[in-house]
């Protein structure tokens, strides 16, 4: 039996953790946890991995904080657990693209 986002989702908010976008994909399966703190991650990700960073790395523009959803979307990523202090300034259109793609992002 294969943990799902769902399972993720619910251990996560016993920590204070929520739910931001991608409630059609809870039942996603995810097969690994990873964690990215580098830039350019695009070329290590890979399909049903829930990714957990503080987004320090793609903090620096708008259009890193997009690509990586698009990156974790291209792949087929399960979804992603990030802090929000990093890229505060580009919340909006990260979930709002996040929305777009129902992309699971736990924050």
């Amino acid at each position: 039996m294969a943990i799902t986002v769902k399972d993720i989702v619910e251990i996560a908010q016993k920590k204070g953790c929520e739910l931001a976008t991608g409630e059609g994909k809870l039942y996603k399966e995810v097969y690994y946890v990873d964690t990215m703190e580098i830039p350019d991650m695009e070329a290590w990700m890979k399909p049903n991995v829930l990714y957990i960073t503080t987004g320090y790395a793609y903090s620096g523009t708008k259009e890193k904080v997009l690509s990586l959803i698009k990156g974790l979307h291209d792949v087929n990523a399960a979804a992603l657990a990030i802090k929000s202090r990093f890229i505060g300034a580009y919340m909006k259109d990260f979930l709002k693209l996040a929305r777009e793609y129902e992309f699971p992002i736990i924050i």
